[in-house]
């Protein structure tokens, strides 16, 4: 079954990626922000959060379209961990990360994903590749978004901004609309 959307602030959701084998990059979007915003990210062995591996104080700014990135080293190569960004008020979703295995691993699984047009449809391959479990990594190898504003390459569901996307704003907008 899929996991309830997220809501609240953190609607967009959390994502980690560039593993390596002692570290990964967290990821997570502040909605409904309008100044700089302190988080903390929590890492940990267990998806309760409760064998901490790292913890961080991250500044969420506006200056940034209120995403933040954290880079967590010092890991176990091949190593599933589960994390999450905390508000004062409020807790993302928790995220599954994986480091990649180590340099002389002799298999590595992965899968792979491309063309993520919105007004296409299709989004349940993303569910069925989180279910698979163990992957070392996913690579999206083609568009993951598309700059068409609607009607104009799929007519499915309608983007938002339902222009073609031009300025930074706009990426922000379509970005986010994605991560929904």
């Amino acid at each position: 079954t899929m996991p309830p959307l997220a809501t609240g602030r953190f609607r967009h959701g959390v994502a980690s990626f560039d593993p390596a084998p002692d570290r990964v990059l967290l990821w997570a979007h502040l909605a409904d922000a309008s100044v700089d915003e302190m988080v903390t990210v929590t890492l940990a062995r267990d998806a309760a959060l409760s064998d901490v591996v790292a913890r961080r104080d991250l500044v969420v700014s506006v200056a940034n379209g209120m995403t933040v990135a954290a880079e967590v080293d010092g890991l176990e190569p091949g190593t599933t961990y589960h994390y999450a960004f905390e508000t004062t008020t409020e807790r993302s979703p928790i995220g599954r990360a994986r480091t990649s295995p180590a340099r002389d691993a002799s298999r590595v699984r992965l899968a792979f994903t491309t063309c993520a047009s919105y007004a296409h449809g299709f989004f349940h391959t993303y569910a069925r590749i989180a279910e698979q479990e163990p992957l070392d990594a996913v690579v999206h190898l083609g568009d993951y978004i598309y700059e068409y504003g609607d009607e104009r390459y799929g007519s499915l569901r309608g983007y938002d901004p339902p222009h073609e996307v031009i300025t930074l704003s706009d990426y922000r907008r379509r970005y986010a609309h994605y991560r929904l």
